[in-house]
């Protein structure tokens, strides 16, 4: 995943006009999640938003994004319980 920004709502009150709300993507406890161009995905919640760019967008690669970017998530989540 990289870097994620967290924004506080204080600071932006809505997502930007250019992204889509989406239901692609584990929502980790978010109220809506957002996809733009170049792999941007945006998590809202109750009182900020994060942020982080996919390598892969899963809209054009699916596949890639699973066994690159999810796959990996999993294992770790699993690993650590």
């Amino acid at each position: 995943m990289g870097i994620k920004f967290i924004i506080d709502k204080s600071v932006m009150t809505s997502p930007p006009p250019w992204v889509e709300r989406t239901i692609i993507g584990f929502p980790n406890g978010s109220v809506a999640q957002y996809r733009g161009s170049h792999g941007l995905h945006i998590r809202e919640y109750e009182d900020r938003f994060e942020m982080h760019v996919d390598t892969f967008d899963p809209r054009s690669h699916p596949f890639l994004h699973m066994a690159l970017e999810c796959m990996p998530t999993v294992i770790r989540s699993i690993a650590r319980k």
